[in-house]
């Protein structure tokens, strides 16, 4: 009963008590963004570049999968420099990976050009993260050689 009059009276302040007051928030400024976090870059989704779905012999889908453990993620990335200095972003990746198309039983290899939506740069190299919603994303690593380490299969809005 003790514990049921403390729920109560807790419950009773939560609901009578002060109602979170708003706030609006003014539109996203990239110029003021640059003064507080110099290290960070936003790239918006229009800058993505295109993805290439080519149909593949079993022998080349063997090829691709033999480079890989069998407990592995088969997704090669590799650094597309092209990409990036077009775009003026730090990193660009190259992603290649095996798929089938929606109601095809047949397998393709993909390669997709991905520029991070955000670029963190740290002393060792930068950070990125992708958001793609239910096609996933990734928080990934990249040294100062571009030797690239995923760190997760997530989606990133943002790195602080």
């Amino acid at each position: 009963m003790k514990y049921l009059l403390i729920l109560a009276a807790i419950s009773f302040n939560l609901i009578a008590g002060e109602p979170i007051k708003s706030f609006e928030c003014g539109k996203y400024n990239q110029d003021m963004a640059k003064q507080f976090d110099p290290e960070k870059s936003y790239f918006k989704d229009s800058e993505r570049r295109h993805a290439e779905r080519t149909e593949s012999e079993d022998s080349n889908l063997y090829d691709f999968i033999k480079n890989f453990r069998y407990d592995e993620e088969q997704l090669k990335i590799e650094i597309n420099h092209k990409l990036a200095g077009k775009i003026g972003a730090d990193v660009a990746f190259n992603f290649t990976f095996i798929d089938q198309k929606y109601g095809d039983d047949k397998s393709y290899l993909y390669k997709q050009q991905v520029v991070p939506h955000i670029q963190y740069k740290v002393p060792n190299g930068f950070l990125t993260g992708s958001n793609r919603g239910e096609f996933g994303g990734e928080l990934l690593f990249v040294n100062k050689n571009y030797k690239t380490i995923k760190i997760a299969n997530v989606n990133v809005e943002d790195i602080y």
